[in-house]
């Protein structure tokens, strides 16, 4: 079975597809798009392969107008889509797993001006590195989705913006061009051919985006929390 982002809109829910998924021996894939995207695959290759060093910090983020448009404001309600963190920051939650694994601590903070959990704010500790991630929906109807990262490696700075892909480092600043391909198809691809070679998926393996959803559940929670305590 192949479904789109985000997995469930509750960690009991993950738990209950990947187990249905085992216990009658099919195959589920969740499709968390920036795997696949020439930008994200980039930064990974960096990463993996330590072409500029080891990484020392990183900003991802993903920003848009509140989605006041869906029918019946179904994006704004906690039961439907699981409000931004869930819908919109678990984009770029599944890409810090994918790159760095999962943290050693956590600090969230969120925001309630335009609908509540509009935002979320995170702050990810590794042992040798920290990564922020900003995921907004609470902006004006004119505001134009923007999407992006900024990741520095012992050697260099990767920074993808307004859509460039740009690495600088001491000598120079260089614009790259990568082949954009078709993420979207790429990602249908690898689950067709999976299914019918009875192969395992190779960048989108069910277990990672499971590890993507805790840590999102867990975001989730620390910024409930810290309204309700706020409200006591």
């Amino acid at each position: 079975m192949f479904t789109e982002k985000p997995m469930a809109i509750t960690l009991e829910q993950c738990t209950a597809m990947m187990e249905a998924a085992k216990s009658n021996g099919r195959k589920l894939m969740v499709g968390q798009v920036l795997r696949f995207i020439s930008e994200y695959k980039f930064l990974k290759h960096a990463v993996d392969t330590q072409k500029y060093g080891e990484v020392v910090k990183a900003e991802f983020y993903r920003k848009s107008a509140l989605p006041a448009w869906s029918f019946d404001n179904w994006m704004l309600k906690e039961d439907k889509s699981g409000r931004c963190v869930v819908d919109m920051h678990v984009h770029d939650v599944d890409m810090r797993v994918w790159l760095f694994g999962k943290p050693n601590n956590i600090s969230i903070l969120s925001t309630h001006q335009m609908a509540e959990y509009e935002s979320v704010y995170g702050l990810y500790q590794y042992p040798e590195l920290a990564v922020q991630i900003v995921g907004d929906w609470g902006l004006p109807a004119t505001f134009a989705f923007e999407t992006g990262y900024s990741v520095t490696f012992e050697k260099a700075l990767i920074e993808y913006k307004n859509n460039k892909l740009i690495v600088y480092t001491d000598e120079k600043l260089e614009e790259l061009s990568l082949n954009a391909g078709n993420a979207h198809y790429e990602e249908i691809e690898e689950f067709v051919r999976a299914v019918v070679d009875n192969e395992e998926f190779v960048t989108v393996d069910t277990q990672s985006v499971y590890e993507t959803m805790e840590v999102v559940f867990a975001e989730k929670k620390i910024a409930k929390d810290a309204v309700e305590k706020k409200g006591q």
